[in-house]
C-alpha cells in the first residue's frame, strides 16, 4: 500500500507542504499497541470507551496511524493530510481529547510539538527521538502529573532528566541547590531518570528515588501539609494530645 514501516521511509503521494523524504515514516502497530491500555486509562477518566476517545495525530503520512488505531478500535481519529502549522496559525484545531503523534525530527517539528501539546492542555503522547529530552525546551517544560501536589510546600514539582549516566550521589540531591533538607524543603524528593535507551524495541530507563535523606520524617512533613491542604484541619487549628490515653 505504499507505506512505509520499521523505520523506512513510506511511499508519498502529492501533499500541499514540503517535506524532507526522511521524515516520513510511518508508525508501526506495536507502537500503538503498548500506549492503549494508557489511553484506556484516559477514556475512563472522561467517561468513554475506545470508540468515543477523540485522538488527533496532526502529522499525516501516509494515514497508516489512523488505520492502526482504528484496528485496535478507537474510531476517531483525527489524521488527515493537511498542514497542521496552517491550521495552528488559523485557529482550525480539531476538537480532541488526547494528542498521539510521532512528529518529524528534522528542523524544530520535535521543538513546535512539545510546545502544543503543553499549551493545549490535554493529555499526550509523543514519539520522540531521545535527544530530545536533554534540550531545553523539553527541561523547561516542568512536566507534572497527579502525583505532584502543587499545594504542598515540600513536594517536588518536577521530574529530574539526567545528562548521560544516573550518578546516586550527584542525582539523589536533583533540584536542591543547597543539598540540605532543613533549609530546603524538596531537597532529596526528586525523582531522576536518565539513561533512556531504546533496546529492540524496547524503551529502557533507570529512575533514581532516594527516601534516605528525608526518610519518614520528610514524608511526615508531607502528610501534615496535605491535612491542611485539603482543610481537614486549618493552619489555626489547636490540637491537643492526650498521652494517658492508650489507642
Amino acid at each position: 500500500d505504499g507505506v512505509g514501516s520499521g523505520g523506512d521511509p513510506a511511499v508519498l503521494s502529492d501533499r500541499p507542504w514540503e517535506s524532507p523524504d526522511e521524515d516520513h515514516c510511518e508508525t508501526p502497530k506495536v507502537a500503538y499497541e503498548h500506549i492503549a491500555p494508557i489511553l484506556d486509562c484516559l477514556g475512563r477518566r472522561l467517561g468513554k470507551k475506545r470508540h468515543d476517545l477523540r485522538l488527533y495525530d496532526p502529522f499525516f503520512c501516509e494515514g497508516t496511524a489512523k488505520k492502526h488505531l482504528e484496528s485496535l478500535g478507537f474510531a476517531k481519529v483525527h489524521n488527515e493530510k493537511e498542514d497542521f502549522y496552517a491550521k495552528l496559525r488559523l485557529g482550525e484545531i480539531p476538537e480532541h481529547d488526547v494528542l498521539v503523534t510521532n512528529p518529524p525530527f528534522s528542523g524544530k517539528h520535535c521543538e513546535q510539538t512539545v510546545r502544543f501539546a503543553v499549551r493545549s492542555g490535554k493529555p499526550f503522547a509523543l514519539l520522540l527521538p531521545s535527544f530530545v529530552q536533554k534540550k531545553k525546551y523539553f527541561s523547561d517544560q516542568n512536566f507534572s502529573t497527579d502525583a505532584f501536589d502543587f499545594r504542598l510546600p515540600s513536594s517536588t514539582h518536577t521530574i529530574h532528566f539526567a545528562d548521560g549516566r544516573i550518578d546516586p550521589t550527584k542525582n539523589r540531591w536533583s533540584g536542591s541547590i543547597t543539598n540540605s533538607p532543613s533549609i530546603d524543603l524538596t531537597a532529596g524528593m526528586v525523582v531522576s531518570v536518565g539513561e533512556i535507551e531504546v533496546v529492540d524495541n524496547k524503551l529502557k530507563f533507570k529512575l533514581l528515588s532516594d527516601n534516605t535523606i528525608r526518610g519518614a520524617a520528610g514524608y511526615g512533613v508531607l502528610l501534615a501539609e496535605l491535612i491542611i491542604a485539603d482543610q481537614i484541619i486549618s493552619n489555626n487549628s489547636q490540637i491537643k494530645v492526650d498521652l494517658n490515653q492508650s489507642n
